[in-house]
């Protein structure tokens, strides 16, 4: 679909900055991004998109997750004020 081009290449793009850099700090944080722009391919599902969704809603969780995991001390002291 031609209306949907410029919306495929950012994901795309996104991805490969996420494969580009699977050795950095910020990997779980491309990881997130990455799975998170993927969701906006919804529109490209046919019958019922909820099943992508949620497949790929799972994925950024994760590494949300895992990110707020492995910084836990460094939210803590922020929120406290520490």
């Amino acid at each position: 679909m031609e209306i949907l081009k410029d919306l495929q290449h950012g994901i795309e793009t996104v991805n490969n900055v996420r494969e580009n850099h699977r050795k950095v700090p910020e990997e779980n944080h491309l990881s997130l991004l990455a799975d998170g722009v993927a969701m906006l391919a919804w529109v490209t599902i046919k019958p019922n998109p909820s099943n992508y969704i949620a497949e790929v809603l799972g994925g950024a969780q994760f590494y949300g997750n895992k990110i707020l995991t492995l910084n836990k001390d460094k939210y803590v002291a922020s929120i406290s004020g520490v």
